[in-house]
């Protein structure tokens, strides 16, 4: 990797300041998304999103969030207030059925005319069965794709701790599917999607989760890889640039 060379797919802003994203030694863009708290007033979070992409031209990009109370016509409007670049969907913190497609039809037919990658949080709580718990990502984020097909849906964290095992098999159906890197326990399971399923590497996506997670631990999973040169290069900036069409 060259100096200035990775693209953090996923980060946040901290207490509306992005002053800890914009100096990091290697980065060249930073994609913030709507963290926990900005789903309480994604107005306020559009409006700061767009003065930070204005003010850091190129070095910031954003990915908005959805009201889904209000009409779907309001994710273009938002979209282009912010000149985003992407969608981010938090199904835990929005209560909303991703697996309905009577429900999400609506919305995601405004997304598919933005043509633009929609990042879907996936640390679904799973469902208890003797006293045991079902990891949802198939039924969720799985159908999901499956009923959206012309969508590039990213896996946010990759499944995160409950359900990493099951992203290699939910990429394997559905092409229309990547995965974002944060959280991810297990960093072999990157190297399977990688060698295993189709076109795998060019489906990683690296992302920090900062200033929830660290970079530089974020970053080490992908160094500890057993990847070559290139396909590491793919994950920490080519697959990205690419998705986001920079």
């Amino acid at each position: 990797m060259h100096a200035n060379d990775i693209i953090d797919f996923h980060c946040h802003a901290l207490k509306r300041s992005v002053d800890h994203l914009v100096d990091r030694e290697n980065v060249v863009t930073s994609v913030i998304h709507p963290a926990f708290d900005d789903f309480d007033d994604l107005e306020s979070y559009h409006d700061f999103a767009r003065e930070v992409i204005q003010d850091h031209g190129g070095r910031i990009l954003a990915f908005i969030g959805i009201d889904f109370s209000k009409d779907p016509i309001n994710i273009r409007e938002d979209f282009e207030h912010v000149n985003a670049s992407g969608i981010k969907i938090h199904p835990i913190l929005q209560d909303i059925p991703v697996n309905k497609k009577e429900f999400m039809k609506p919305f995601m037919d405004v997304i598919e005319g933005l043509d633009v990658p929609v990042y879907v949080h996936t640390d679904h709580p799973g469902v208890p069965i003797y006293n045991k718990y079902r990891p949802l990502l198939k039924s969720r984020f799985g159908r999901f794709a499956k009923h959206f097909p012309s969508c590039k849906l990213v896996m946010g964290h990759a499944g995160n701790n409950d359900s990493y095992l099951l992203a290699k098999e939910v990429l394997e159906l559905r092409n229309n599917t990547l995965v974002e890197t944060s959280l991810l326990p297990v960093p072999s399971e990157l190297e399977k999607i990688s060698t295993r399923v189709e076109n795998g590497n060019n489906r990683i996506l690296f992302g920090s989760n900062e200033p929830y997670s660290s970079f530089q631990v974020e970053l080490k999973k992908i160094e500890i890889l057993s990847l070559s040169k290139n396909e590491k290069r793919a994950i920490l900036h080519d697959n990205a640039r690419r998705l986001l069409k920079l």
